[in-house]
């Protein structure tokens, strides 16, 4: 594990469609996290990752670790306005079917 003379970064790495790159570096783990959320907020990547990397001394390697991985969604929310308006529509649409139907067509 790291000790804590053992110098920890944390890099903020972004996904735009091709492929993965890095944006920056942080000694803090919030500091990253933030940056991650920002560059993620203008919807100009597709997904933002942070890593965590420290050295590990005793076994002579390096250990990188996915602390956050967020992406943006791929479907666009229909509004609840749109959903009551398609209801409303169906429903008179079903009423004048009906009606038409059942009375003709005059």
């Amino acid at each position: 594990m790291a000790g804590a003379t053992e110098q920890i970064v944390y890099s903020v790495i972004t996904q735009d469609g091709g492929g993965w790159r890095t944006h920056g570096q942080s000694g803090e783990m919030q500091a990253a996290i933030d940056a991650a959320d920002k560059l993620l907020g203008t919807r100009r990547f597709q997904r933002v990752r942070v890593n965590k990397q420290f050295s590990d001394p005793e076994n002579g390697r390096t250990v990188t670790a996915t602390i956050l991985d967020k992406g943006q969604s791929g479907r666009r929310e229909i509004p609840v306005a749109v959903w009551v308006a398609i209801a409303v529509l169906a429903g008179i649409a079903s009423f004048a079917a009906t009606y038409f139907l059942t009375h003709g067509a005059a």
